[in-house]
């Protein structure tokens, strides 16, 4: 990964988490009938509920969107 500054990292990092993965691995949920965990959860919960900690987890790894718990 190239520097970055940090903010950018940081901007950078939160937005391919909170995209839930490849395009490979949401089509593989969408072929099995199932939502996304965030959609899922969206359904559950009132809105603006959902405190996500751990968010960053493991997203300095380019091939994984974070550690897969929401």
């Amino acid at each position: 990964m190239t520097e970055l500054p940090l903010h950018d990292e940081l901007a950078q990092r939160s937005a391919r988490a909170l995209a839930g993965g490849s395009e490979r691995a949401k089509a593989a949920i969408a072929a099995q009938g199932k939502l996304p965990v965030r959609e899922r959860l969206d359904l559950l919960l009132d809105p603006g509920s959902l405190i996500e900690d751990g968010l960053l987890a493991r997203t300095v790894d380019e091939g994984l969107a974070a550690d897969a718990v929401v």
